[in-house]
């Protein structure tokens, strides 16, 4: 078993990440299996929703695209947000059921969402957690990128072994990173 390098207290990092999510930073956790990452990104977000003065979507996985983009289009449907102009039909969305635009957006190919939804994040003061992005595959990276230019993004992971996030890991400041030399 793997000692991480450095305990650092969760009160101590839930705070952080609630500080700098407030000040609009970009923030990455990454630490092993087990650290509780989940946890602290939890308590985070609770903290940030009881202020009210900010939008919070936390999805918890974060390796499958097109669920992840469903996922994020269900919040922003919720908050009465998921309105664009590029998708024909879809643009009064607000005023239908999100079943109704589940099953239109499902029909959609990413290429087709991402863009959108990375429309929608943009201007609302959004903070984007996303969790478990271990996953992330070369072929959706610039899509993941929209969602850091739209929105404030605590991301996690596990792993420091995926190529791809160190394209996404450029845009945000390390909050912890715990993992022995090795990995």
């Amino acid at each position: 078993m793997r000692t991480p390098t450095k305990i650092v207290p969760r009160d101590e990092l839930v705070d952080e990440l609630v500080k700098r999510a407030l000040k609009n930073q970009h923030v990455w956790l990454s630490a092993p299996v087990g650290y509780g990452k989940t946890t602290i990104i939890q308590e985070a977000v609770e903290e940030l929703e009881d202020r009210h003065d900010r939008k919070v979507i936390f999805c918890q996985e974060s390796t499958q695209f097109k669920p992840l983009l469903l996922d994020i289009a269900e919040n922003l449907h919720a908050q009465g947000l998921l309105v664009w102009d590029k998708l024909g039909d879809v643009v009064a969305v607000n005023e239908t059921s999100w079943p109704k635009v589940f099953a239109k957006l499902d029909r959609l190919s990413v290429v087709e969402v991402a863009p959108a939804i990375a429309q929608c994040l943009e201007g609302n003061n959004i903070i984007l957690v996303l969790d478990h992005l271990e996953g992330v595959r070369a072929s959706y990276l610039k899509h993941y990128v929209q969602f850091f230019d739209g929105a404030t993004v605590i991301a996690a992971s596990d792993s420091l072994q995926n190529p791809q996030l160190k394209k996404l890991r450029s845009f945000a400041r390390w909050l912890a990173r715990p993992h022995s030399a090795d990995n």
